[in-house]
């Protein structure tokens, strides 16, 4: 309604001016002069507030505009959250932001403070967090995108970015995070992160957004954890890594962000841990792993191209002696595999294809005695498999197919039998019986049943028979 009024009193006021210009004499000057004056400050008043408003009719922003000179912003503008909380608050002059700026988070929260000079962000501005929400939603970058999108401004100049005090705690209260400069948005110089006490974490230089030259990496009590370099934005030459008491971790190179050439890892103690080379970013060639007790050989063999490994590979126990040796195709082990006890005796001979057991399975004894034989196909056991005592007494003998099958039969360690069992495709079945060691028939279960159709068992020389009722 006040807007017809206005525009209806604008178009009042121009016909009126333009009949008293027709008929100006001297005397009628003073009053025709106070009436445009009225006029004109009617006008600007009317003309200079701007407010636009969101979906749900909540203001979206409002402030105040020039009625001329292409109604460019002017004085205090206030930005606002679609449910009705500020989201920014400054001034302009000339449509340019100018002077502080604060910005909030839907929850009233204040996360960003910005100096403004003819549109571009000066000396620094401070960047909070706050416990409620992720970290990431806020996180640097998002910012500066979320302030791009306000006329296309340019920030420029030092950041600081400080832990608030909503994170006490986790941190001291306005503990510095970051700072360093930006330039049209893009990190630049030297920058420097902290850990939440205040020491300093990371040290290195930007250009246009991208780590260049030296950088450094702390632990949180202050020793050197990483030392690098870096090209636009990428790993290059050497790198070394460091445990907290200043004990060297790794060292090694790096070539367009990726690893390159030998690479060594140590022990917290100083001893080798693993040496070999990278190549494109993949381990190549031989590499060799060391226990720290003894220095002794933990494993050797070699990768081929995209660190896949092939030949033969070796693993040891911590005296030296062997303890595992098998070939890889394709980084997929193959053809006969090996394994040792400490004291060098064979413990198990099996085939590997894909990754899977095939063909004869054989597992001995420390003392050198078959403890189990039988066949495996495509990792499955087939067929009639026999397991021993250590004293070569035969302890268990059935079949495979898809599970235990058909009769199996356990046997004390005397010879005698001891059970006599049904399996169809590794489940229970049929009539189940147990001996002792004299061959005297203790137990009879029918699987068929959901408990024992038939229970023996013998008390003072007397036999009971207890009946349980069918499926």
């Amino acid at each position: 309604m006040n807007g017809k009024i206005n525009r209806r009193g604008k178009k009042f006021c121009f016909a009126y001016i333009y009949t008293l210009l027709k008929s100006i004499t001297p005397d009628s000057m003073k009053p025709i002069i106070v009436f445009l004056f009225f006029c004109l400050a009617n006008l600007t008043i009317n003309a200079q507030h701007k407010t636009t408003y969101y979906s749900n009719g909540n203001v979206k922003e409002t402030g105040r505009k020039k009625l001329f000179k292409n109604r460019e912003k002017t004085g205090e503008w206030k930005y606002y959250y679609e449910n009705g909380q500020l989201k920014a608050i400054g001034n302009y002059e000339k449509n340019r932001r100018t002077g502080e700026w604060k910005y909030y988070n839907p929850n009233r929260e204040l996360i960003f403070i910005a100096n403004y000079d003819n549109g571009k962000e000066r000396n620094y501005y401070h960047f909070y967090y706050h416990e409620y929400r992720a970290r990431n939603y806020y996180d640097y970058d998002e910012e500066l995108k979320a302030i791009e999108e306000y006329d296309n401004e340019l920030l420029t100049g030092e950041l600081n970015i400080y832990f608030s005090k909503e994170e006490t705690i986790y941190f001291k209260s306005e503990a510095l995070r970051e700072v360093g400069a930006v330039e049209n948005t893009q990190r630049t110089g030297e920058w420097k992160f902290y850990w939440s006490e205040g020491h300093l974490q990371e040290i290195g230089s930007y250009k246009n957004n991208k780590r260049t030259g030296e950088w450094k990496r702390y632990h949180y009590k202050g020793t050197l954890a990483l030392h690098t370099n870096y090209e636009n934005g990428q790993l290059t030459g050497e790198l070394k890594s460091y445990y907290e008491d200043g004990q060297l971790w790794n060292i090694g190179n790096y070539e367009n962000d990726k690893k390159t050439g030998e690479w060594k890892t140590y022990h917290p103690h100083g001893q080798l841990l693993e040496i070999g080379k990278y190549e494109d970013g993949f381990k190549i060639g031989e590499w060799k792993s060391y226990f720290h007790q003894s220095n002794q050989i933990s494993e050797i063999g070699t990768y081929e191209s995209k660190e896949q490994r092939t030949g033969e590979w070796k693993r040891y126990h911590t005296n030296g002696k062997l303890k595992e040796i098998g070939n890889y195709e394709n980084g997929l082990g193959t053809g006969e595999w090996k394994y040792y006890y400490e004291n060098g005796q064979l413990l198990q001979v099996i085939e590997r294809k894909n990754r899977r057991w095939t063909g004869e399975n054989k597992r001995y004894y420390e003392n050198g005695q078959l403890m189990e034989i039988g066949e495996y196909k495509d990792g499955d056991k087939i067929g009639e498999w026999k397991t021993y005592y250590e004293n070569g007494q035969l302890m268990r003998i059935g079949n495979y197919s898809g599970g235990e099958d058909g009769e199996w039969k356990v046997y004390h360690q005397n010879g005698q039998l001891k059970e006599i069992r049904k399996y169809i495709n590794g489940e229970k079945t049929g009539e189940w019986k147990l001996y002792d060691e004299k061959g005297q028939l203790i137990n009879i279960t029918d699987h068929n049943y959901i408990r024992p159709d038939i229970y023996y068992y013998q008390r003072e020389e007397q036999r009971h028979e207890i009946k349980r009722v069918p499926k």
